[in-house]
């Protein structure tokens, strides 16, 4: 059985990202234990008003991990037995709570 093509990142949409909340990513590490994340959300983000293209952009995905270990703002593959992310970057963006939530921002 061969892995699935990551998704293609440059023609992600909201629409497509929304069908993927709630599933769990695995960040693999050579160095250290895997990471999971939860993907928990996607929304649309602020556009231009003077825009009007109609183009589904930009929008977040957040995902949420453990506290420990964590992740490093920066590139990272997230993989998925159906739908693997490669190249996504990540950003931490809050730390309070039982787990930390990471963004991916998509303009």
């Amino acid at each position: 059985m061969t892995a699935p093509d990551p998704l293609d990142l440059a023609t992600l949409t909201l629409a497509t990202a929304r069908t993927l909340v709630g599933r769990v990513f695995v960040r693999r590490h050579d160095a250290g234990p895997d990471v999971e994340l939860r993907l928990v959300a996607a929304e649309p983000g602020r556009r231009d008003p003077a825009d009007a293209s109609g183009a589904d952009r930009p929008f977040s995905l957040r995902f949420t991990g453990p506290t420990e270990p964590v992740l490093t703002q920066g590139m990272h593959d997230l993989d998925h037995p159906e739908t693997p992310f490669a190249g996504l970057f990540l950003t931490r963006i809050m730390a309070a709570g039982p787990a930390p939530v990471y963004e991916a921002v998509f303009g």
